[in-house]
């Protein structure tokens, strides 16, 4: 077998004469709007909407070639390319799944609604939607089959004279983000900056955004699910700056506004809010009016009556150090308010020109060999098109000069960047390694379920940012002492002591419908054995009777924000097989177990009277208590498992 690495000019070419090849893609920290710009080697698989016809002058209506785009792409499950130019629209850009709407630059890459648009002047209506109605590839999308949409990178303005527009009508399930997008109304238009609220949404994550005028800057909706927003800015809404339904978490929300900031409020509500500054307010009204489960964490304000109002009172003081509402419990005395661990961005997306890409050749029938030469050839980026699927056999070791491996196949199913040729049972398929610079694994699906096990392998004293890859399964060995940081993921994990993890989006949901001894499926009944290592979550969103989070040996686990949606029989709670506790013997299935660690948790649970009434176990020294409640019981404003004396 031959190594197959091509490098340079061999396989990179730009997609178009009058860009620039050193434009830089994207990145996973937050970044000034309009700083990056992301440009695709030619036959990485991606669909360029000007091959469609589209115009990009403002003059044009381009929303034919929209369309065209979309029905070209439908069945490769891949990119749309939106290079910079403002894009004139008449009619939705709108798409059920599987598409990324991917912009050359935030502030270049502008789609821009005609003004006084037919259409647009009555009930709320999408300029770009995802998890349209259908049928899309034989399903309707809005049935729980909206995976893997993406928006990222560009303008939205929905023009003038459009009273019931909304800039992004977004629905997803299970992964997908809209990121790094401006949304933008003039007076007298815009109904929504971002709705979340068509359908039964998520999970999902809403990242770097930023809502300029609209009635309302973002919706949820009431249904069952949960969502994650990060750098979040809304400015001159009309009604409320983000209206919540749903199961929500927010780190670094920025208002400024004279109407309310935040409103929540319904069955399913809960809001945390890390981070706030809330600027601007009228002395009517409060910044933050909650009717519904809440966790708010430094949060700052200006101009309003009061920083909160929660159930019609009225909270006195502009500031709030830390607040919850909803029910809170611990079984033995512990520290007031969540742990408060250390929140850290991942480290900026190492980038450089195109041509200095290596891409291996995926043509032969064990791709193993061509996939190694290409990271130990001293390329610091290696590219995965989306056009090819490579087929290993063996492990892949991520080491030496590479800085980031990036695919354009980051979906899971039948199309894995990464396919398992052969058995990977007792052993990874791809382990980072070695010493030296932070690492991105971007957009890279290895996952194979559902036989969910361990997929990769951190092995590494480097930082390593894993950032919108499917995988099921990392195990965290000695010699992972760097930082760890997970865009979103469904992985089981098992981290090692020392060690500090970050995630922003989890879904670990596993889906073992096939639960019992014996069946069709050996799934894990353990997401996350955390044994000394730091781990922070800013949303989690489950749905199997599974033990969530175990946390052991002086461990901290911080799960902000969680959505456990248990719709199995109370027999399917029993616990069978070998405890992820030595030594402790279970019956039932809890949420957490915590042993001689810390552990703090807000969360809602989607189950009607199947709530399981085991919550938790905790153990101190040789003394045991659980937590349990009556079916029925929704949120969890704060659960506790922190010793008085924790750090």
């Amino acid at each position: 077998m031959t190594d197959r690495v091509r490098k340079g000019t061999i396989m990179i070419d730009v997609l178009r004469a009058d860009l620039v090849i050193a434009m830089l893609l994207l990145c996973g920290c937050a970044a000034t709007a309009g700083a990056r710009e992301v440009v695709y080697p030619a036959g990485a698989g991606q669909f360029n909407v000007r091959d469609f016809g589209a115009k990009g002058d403002g003059k044009t209506d381009d929303t034919a070639a929209f369309v065209k785009a979309i029905q070209a792409v439908k069945r490769h499950f891949q990119v749309i390319y939106v290079p910079d130019g403002t894009y004139l629209v008449s009619d939705r850009i709108a798409w059920g799944n599987w598409i990324t709407l991917q912009g050359q630059s935030r502030d270049g890459t502008i789609i821009k609604l005609k003004d006084d648009c037919p259409g647009y002047d009555g009930d709320p209506k999408g300029v770009v939607v995802t998890g349209a109605r259908g049928p899309f590839y034989g399903r309707d999308a809005r049935c729980n089959a909206a995976f893997s949409n993406y928006v990222r990178n560009m303008t939205i303005d929905v023009g003038r004279g459009n009273p019931g527009a909304v800039g992004v009508r977004f629905t997803t399930h299970n992964h997908g983000v809209v990121e790094d997008v401006t949304l933008r109304a003039a007076d007298g238009s815009g109904a929504v900056g971002i709705d979340l609220s068509d359908t039964e949404f998520g999970p999902g994550m809403v990242r770097n955004i930023a809502v300029e005028g609209f009635d309302v800057g973002v919706k949820t909706p009431g249904s069952p699910s949960s969502c994650a927003f990060e750098n979040i800015t809304l400015k001159a809404q009309k009604v409320v700056g983000f209206e919540n339904h749903l199961p929500v978490s927010v780190r670094g929300l920025v208002s400024h506004n004279a109407v309310p900031a935040v409103r929540n409020g319904g069955q399913l509500a809960q809001f945390v809010l890390i981070d706030g500054k809330l600027t601007g307010g009228s002395p009517d009204v409060c910044a933050i009016e909650s009717d519904g489960s809440h966790y708010l964490r430094n949060v700052r304000t200006s101009g309003y009556k009061a920083a909160l109002r929660a159930e019609g009172t009225v909270v006195p003081g502009a500031s709030i150090d830390e607040a919850v509402a909803g029910r809170r419990e611990a079984v033995f005395p512990a520290a007031e308010g969540h742990i408060g661990l250390k929140i850290k961005d991942p480290p900026a997306t190492f980038v450089e020109p195109v041509d200095q890409w290596v891409t291996p050749d995926g043509s032969g029938e064990d791709d193993t060999r061509a996939l190694q030469a290409a990271i130990d050839s001293g390329a610091r980026t290696v590219f995965l098109p989306a056009n090819v699927q490579y087929k290993i056999s063996d492990t892949i070791v991520v080491r030496g000069a590479v800085r980031r491996i990036l695919a354009l196949k980051h979906h899971h199913g039948n199309l894995r960047a990464i396919d398992p040729k052969g058995n990977f049972a007792d052993k990874p398929m791809l382990r980072v390694a070695g010493e030296g610079r932070p690492v991105t694994i971007e957009s890279v699906s290895i996952s194979a379920w559902p036989t969910h096990n361990d997929r990769i392998e951190i092995a590494t004293s480097r930082p390593v940012h894993i950032k919108y890859g499917w995988f099921h399964g990392l195990t965290a060995r000695p010699e992972a002492t760097g930082d760890l940081f997970l865009d979103e993921t469904g992985a089981s994990l098992r981290l090692h002591p020392g060690q500090n993890v970050w995630i922003r989006q989890y879904n670990p949901e596993n889906n073992p419908f096939r639960i019992e001894q014996g069946g069709r499926y050996k799934l894990p009944r353990t997401y996350v054995i955390n044994r000394g290592a730091n781990l922070w979550v800013l949303s989690m969103k489950t749905e199997s009777p599974a033990v969530h989070v175990v946390t052991l040996d002086g461990g901290r686990s911080e799960i902000l924000g969680g959505f456990f949606r248990d719709h199995f029989r109370p027999d399917q709670y029993r616990w069978f097989g070998e405890s992820p506790v030595p030594g402790v013997q279970l019956e039932a299935v809890p949420y957490f177990i915590t042993k001689d660690a810390s552990l703090t948790a807000s969360y809602v649970q989607f189950a009607g009277d199947r709530t399981r009434a085991l919550q938790a176990i905790e153990i101190r020294r040789d003394e045991t208590k659980q937590l349990r409640v009556k079916p029925a019981t929704r949120a969890m404003g704060l659960y506790s498992a922190a010793p008085p004396d924790s750090p």
